[in-house]
């Protein structure tokens, strides 16, 4: 994907596990679902998405928690929100501090509710 392909909204699923280092770099979504099936977002992943506000996630606390790479909303005009379900806030937060799995550099983007 590139900002040629318009995007405004990404809704990952099907058989994708991991989004790659700069899939969607330069997109024009202002939204993204990531479905608890993906196990990997790569370092850049979302460089340069000038629209881009909140991802959501759709982890649901039974499967594996997906590890994050470095820089992956570099150049974002906004500062990315990373919406988690209030059930698995806490466990998703356990994961962030522990930093085994990178999320410690976005904790602070994280915010809760009703997401589905």
């Amino acid at each position: 994907a590139n900002k040629y392909d318009k995007l405004t909204a990404i809704n990952l699923g099907g058989k994708l596990t991991k989004i790659l280092p700069y899939m969607f770099a330069d997109t024009e979504a202002t939204g993204v679902w990531i479905p608890n099936i993906i196990t990997s977002i790569g370092n850049y992943a979302f460089d340069d998405c000038d629209n881009l506000i909140t991802i959501t996630m759709g982890y649901d606390g039974k499967t594996q928690f997906p590890t994050i790479g470095t820089d992956v909303f570099s150049g974002c005009s906004n500062t990315v929100k990373i919406k988690v379900r209030q059930e698995v806030y806490n466990d998703f937060l356990k994961h962030a501090d522990e930093g085994n799995y990178g999320w410690g550099d976005y904790e602070s983007r994280i915010i809760t509710g009703p997401f589905n």
